[in-house]
């Protein structure tokens, strides 16, 4: 586990993705870094419901287990809980080279 987090909720941690569904309202939480390591966890925060789903454990190993080749851009299907490879090379498919450190909005 990472930072003072348990398996009900994430640890402490900087450098992370969040963004929040306004429909479901749902904020989602990415990675980041717990002072020790870089973490690649993946959680679901319900602001009706007041309470945190972790998605992925690790999605690193999860993208391994499925043998899709690492990239820097993919598509997280929320209802069938899948991973989708959009681009193994970004820049080679015109778009940013890779980022590191980025922000989603």
């Amino acid at each position: 586990m990472n930072g003072d987090g348990d398996d009900n909720r994430p640890g402490m941690r900087g450098g992370h993705q969040m963004v929040i569904d306004v429909q479901t309202e749902t904020v989602y939480l990415f990675g980041g870094w717990d002072g020790t390591q870089d973490l690649a966890d993946f959680w679901a925060y319900s602001v009706q419901e007041n309470q945190w789903a972790c998605i992925s454990r690790d999605t690193e190993k999860e993208r391994e287990e499925q043998q899709v080749s690492k990239s820097d851009f993919y598509h997280y299907d929320i209802d069938a809980n899948t991973w989708t490879l959009l681009s193994e090379d970004t820049s080679a498919d015109g778009g940013p080279k890779l980022v590191f450190d980025h922000q989603v909005n």
